[in-house]
């Protein structure tokens, strides 16, 4: 008998049958029938009549012992382990792994290990080809959970296969013995015809469709390793009415229905950390000063590394986005991503401010003037990004409200909502100064609502203004 290896994804091999996964989560089917069998062997073989070849089973009498039955991997098992250890480095859809300052496509990762090496990988918390870690990829043993089975581990191995849609496979016909891939210990997760014919068959079975985009979705930027949320397509009323919200600065009027496409926008502000990447890329140019209100050392120092970067203007922040893959957002997608489709004064709802939503001006801010008594956020200037989960939009996003003031694409117009179109508003072709939302720390709690408009000339780089990017 002719022993056949096939550098797929794993494999079970039975007599002359072949039955490998494929990266996209589907099954390959291959038999291989010696010209020379006759159909008495072949029927011998097969456990039936050589008589009668439409038979390819036999009964099993009751005084015969069956071989217990191989337990059948659990992708969907797989997954829950996944998101439950997994997902917290590599993102809730598994689009993205990130470790010591690299990041890899999920998909690009796995396709690129053996069925061993990714087990060893999930086993010793790095591949069994690298122990010395050069790929700069590292993560506890067993996702940081030692009870993790052997059978929890093939689950999650399945699922992972699934996902490596990237991955590449061929048939070998003399290919070299090497050993059998862990897989081969695995059975089908889908149930495969085993072809009776003497010609050479291939059967596949497609891999389940992914989930749709919707509220929730997120991916992983391979570029600055920043979450990005979705934002679903629709129509959404943008600014209030006088009467709805009577502490609005002077140009947010008219409400006015208007519709968006769909995009990604960053889960945070831009961070010094992020920033620092495009610097050192060479493609940006560091903040115009590199400390904030209340430290004379910001920008560049560790310890604020999770902090949003500001001191940079409007050309810097455009710049920074392009280099990302993608762009600053406009002021209605902006205002969109804040809000949501209801109408709502602040990211979390109509509930007044407090210290637990926002980072605001509160009674330890530096600037006297602006201070709200009574409440204390924990922060007299900028708090990391992503600091009050309390104060969360309807799509994900933090620090809608208050941390920095945001950059936006939008030229600045007074009475541009009067004028703007219904598809898409770009705002106005020029102008002098550019729009920025959100509020920051240096205001009290009329800058925290959703729809408030303030401007700075592009050159202008505060200690309060900081950016987000998009993505379409």
């Amino acid at each position: 008998m002719r022993k056949w290896i096939l550098p797929a994804l794993g494999c079970t091999v039975g007599g002359l049958v072949i039955i490998c996964m494929l990266a996209g989560g589907g099954w390959l089917v291959w038999r291989w029938v010696d010209a020379n069998e006759t159909q008495s062997t072949r029927a011998d073989r097969d456990g039936g009549d050589s008589d009668d070849d439409t038979s390819s089973e036999r009964e099993v009498s009751p005084d015969e012992t069956e071989e217990p039955a191989e337990r059948t991997a659990d992708s969907d098992h797989g997954e829950e382990i996944f998101q439950s250890l997994c997902a917290a480095c590599h993102g809730a859809d598994a689009t993205g792994i990130q470790g010591l300052g690299k990041n890899l496509t999920t998909s690009e990762f796995a396709a690129g290990l053996s069925d061993e090496e990714l087990v060893a990988f999930i086993i010793d918390g790095r591949p069994a080809s690298d122990p010395d870690n050069t790929t700069g990829v590292d993560m506890p043993p067993r996702g940081g959970n030692p009870s993790l089975t052997d059978e929890d581990l093939a689950d999650v191995v399945v699922y992972i296969r699934t996902l490596a849609v990237d991955a590449s496979t061929s048939l070998v016909t003399e290919p070299p013995m090497t050993e059998t891939p862990i897989m081969t210990e695995q059975p089908m997760t889908e149930p495969v015809v085993i072809p009776t014919e003497t010609e050479e068959t291939v059967e596949m079975i497609t891999a389940t469709p992914e989930a749709p985009l919707g509220i929730g979705s997120t991916q992983i930027s391979s570029i600055d390793g920043a979450v990005l949320v979705f934002v679903p397509s629709g129509e959404f009323l943008m600014v209030s009415s006088a009467e709805d919200n009577p502490n609005l600065w002077g140009s947010e009027y008219p409400p006015h229905d208007i519709f968006l496409n769909d995009f990604w926008i960053y889960q945070t502000e831009v961070t010094n950390s992020m920033y620092q990447l495009c610097v050192e890329d060479g493609s940006c140019n560091p903040p115009q000063n590199s400390g904030s209100e209340t430290r004379a050392s910001y920008y560049g120092n560790q310890q604020f590394s999770d902090y949003p970067v500001i001191q940079v203007t409007w050309i810097q922040a455009n710049n920074y986005c392009e280099w990302a893959g993608g762009r600053l957002p406009s002021e209605a997608e902006w205002e969109k991503a804040a809000r949501g489709t209801d109408g709502r004064l602040f990211p979390w709802g109509n509930d007044d401010p407090t210290g637990s939503m926002l980072n605001l001006c509160d009674e330890n801010c530096p600037r006297i003037e602006w201070r709200e008594l009574g409440i204390d956020d924990g922060y007299p200037d900028t708090a990391p990004v992503g600091s009050f989960p309390q104060g969360i939009s309807p799509y994900g996003a933090y620090d809608m409200a208050g941390n920095v003031w945001e950059w936006v694409a939008d030229w600045y117009l007074v009475n541009y909502y009067s004028q703007s179109p219904v598809d898409n508003p770009q705002g106005p072709t020029s102008g002098t100064e550019k729009v920025m939302r959100g509020g920051s720390w240096i205001n009290n709690f009329g800058g925290a609502f959703n729809v408030v408009r303030y401007k700075e000339e592009t050159s202008a780089a505060l200690n309060s203004l900081g950016f987000r990017c998009v993505v379409d």
